[in-house]
């Protein structure tokens, strides 16, 4: 019976032995680094960013850190393809990267430190806390909605500390469109019982005034 299995099997065809390669030449695959080496950067200096804005990074550290990240990032721009060097924002865009305070920096092109002085005055300082709460509120209520989530027990104190963060910051009119549709939903949450949800339609038209707000508020917060 062993045998006659055996002679009944078919040979495995022999694309299928082939090696698959990620890459089909070396330029795309170094092209593929360079994307990998700027995603890398633009986390990093994230992290550190927000670091040295909640005090937990001298500022020795932070400058010398945030130095070779801008330069690196550089010499890598210099290598990618010119859609993606011209506008880097929306390549943290298409791989869902948020990273605000990240663009900010390499957009002025030096470190905090330099920009403001050594030592950021407390000011300065309030303000970008405000800015990275607000920012993380955003993030956090948006992919609530992106996953057709809409208690009010989950979605009230989001929102009310998102427009808690919105009224802190003074480059934001009263009537700012961030600040307007972050209000017309808190009124929404408000007014429904904490065991409610949004109907399907509801989260529909939340996300897309979300996606909204956020867009008008990181021009107004980081274009500036």
């Amino acid at each position: 019976m062993a045998a006659g299995f055996a002679s009944q099997q078919q040979p495995i065809p022999e694309h299928l032995l082939q090696e698959v390669k990620l890459c089909r030449s070396s330029a795309e695959r170094e092209k593929f680094d360079n994307l990998a080496a700027v995603y890398e950067i633009l986390l990093t200096l994230e992290h550190i960013e927000r670091a040295y804005v909640h005090d937990n990074i001298g500022e020795a550290e932070y400058t010398e850190t945030c130095k070779k990240l801008l330069t690196r990032f550089k010499a890598c721009r210099n290598l990618l393809p010119s859609d993606v060097a011209n506008d880097i924002p929306a390549f943290a865009a298409t791989y869902r990267l948020e990273c605000p305070a990240a663009l900010q920096r390499i957009r002025v092109g030096v470190p905090a430190t330099t920009e403001f002085g050594s030592g950021p005055s407390a000011d300065h300082v309030k303000r970008s806390r405000h800015v990275m709460a607000a920012t993380e509120h955003f993030i956090s209520i948006t992919d609530t909605f992106s996953m057709d989530i809409g208690d009010v027990d989950k979605l009230h104190n989001e929102v009310s500390g998102l427009m808690d963060q919105l009224n802190k910051l003074d480059d934001l009119s009263p009537d700012h469109i961030s600040k307007r549709n972050v209000l017309k939903w808190l009124e929404v949450l408000s007014a429904m019982k904490a065991t409610d949800a949004l109907s399907p339609e509801q989260i529909r038209e939340a996300l897309m005034d979300f996606d909204m707000a956020y867009d008008a508020y990181k021009r107004q917060i980081w274009d500036n």
